[in-house]
Formats: C-alpha cells, structure tokens, sequence
C-alpha cells in the first residue's frame, strides 16, 4: 500500500506528529495521523480531495493550539 507523508508537526518537548496518505487496494485512501507512533486518527475516504482537506483541517487545529511548530522535513 503506497503511502506519502502529507505534514509534520514538532511540540516544544520534540514529539512528533505526522500525518501520512495511503491508498487501500479498496479504490479508498486513508490519513493516518500518529505522534511518536501510536495513531489519533485514522479515517478512510473515497475520494482523495476529501481526504486532503480533512488532513488541512486536523493540521489547522493543531497548529491553531500554539503547541506545535513545523518540523523538518525529511523528503
């Protein structure tokens, strides 16, 4: 199942948040958005529009908590 990594979000103790696409062999995609590996949200979508903007969305709320700063990206 490919994946790509979509955001990265750092908090001041440097515990990653990561948002990640895949594709489901079902025609579906899913965002998987883990810290430090334990998953907070997985959500399968038919289409990948709805998707990215339920990603845009949790990333907005994140940020808009003042806990978060961007990490660096690794790609």
């Amino acid at each position: 199942m490919p994946h790509k990594h979509l955001w990265r979000l750092e908090d001041a103790n440097g515990t990653l948040v990561a948002c990640d696409l895949e594709t489901l062999p079902t025609n579906r995609v899913r965002i998987v958005v883990t810290r430090e590996g334990d998953t907070l949200v997985s959500e399968s979508f038919a289409d990948k529009r709805d998707a990215l903007s339920r990603s845009v969305a949790i990333y907005k709320e994140m940020k808009a908590s003042g806990n978060f700063s961007d990490a660096a990206r690794d790609q």
